[in-house]
């Protein structure tokens, strides 16, 4: 993980972590989370300046998998705005071969720990891909997915998810998303 300087005139400033796939990064304050390579654990820290040079403080670890199933996966995606304090993120699940098969969009409450399932969608492929500033809205990536062995439909659609459901407010159960969270493709 790198931190470009905003001048474009100096060269990228490593910081000394390894990172799978792009890291989830705050729209108020300098702080990332990261998903460290192999995707079984997620981690947040402080991008603090000593001397005009950045680097990670305050390194702390969000989530492991580490006791779960190895078909299992993590990815970082998003703090959820306005207030940051819950990190939206990917779980995959699916076969030894193909770990990636199957996509939940989840949340982790950052201060309780506590992990919601959002969609709630054993046997299809879920991946969020961006949440708008407003925090209510969010683009989702789902595959059309035939049951496992029998390989992954090519069919990819776009879709609008209407609301993500904030943590204690009520079940994250597909009968109480909205409609357009709940359509199978």
């Amino acid at each position: 993980m790198f931190v470009l300087d905003r001048s474009l005139t100096r060269p990228p400033v490593p910081l000394g972590e390894r990172l799978d796939e792009g890291p989830a990064v705050s729209h108020t304050r300098m702080h990332v989370a990261w998903t460290a390579p192999g995707q079984r654990e997620m981690f947040e820290a402080d991008i603090v300046y000593a001397d005009g040079v950045p680097a990670l403080a305050n390194r702390r670890l969000v989530l492991s998998y580490e006791n779960r199933p190895a078909t299992e996966r993590l990815e970082t995606q998003d703090f959820r705005p306005p207030d940051e304090k819950e990190l939206l993120f990917t779980c995959y699940s699916g076969t030894v071969e193909e770990p990636f098969y199957f996509a939940d969009l989840c949340g982790i409450d950052l201060a309780r720990g506590k992990v919601a399932n959002y969609t709630n969608t054993p046997e299809q492929y879920d991946e969020a891909e961006g949440v708008f500033p407003t925090a209510g809205t969010r683009w989702s990536r789902a595959t059309a997915t035939a049951p496992a062995g029998n390989g992954r439909s090519t069919s990819t659609a776009w879709r609008w998810m209407a609301a993500i459901v904030p943590i204690g407010s009520r079940s994250s159960s597909p009968e109480t998303l909205p409609t357009t969270a709940r359509t199978r493709w």
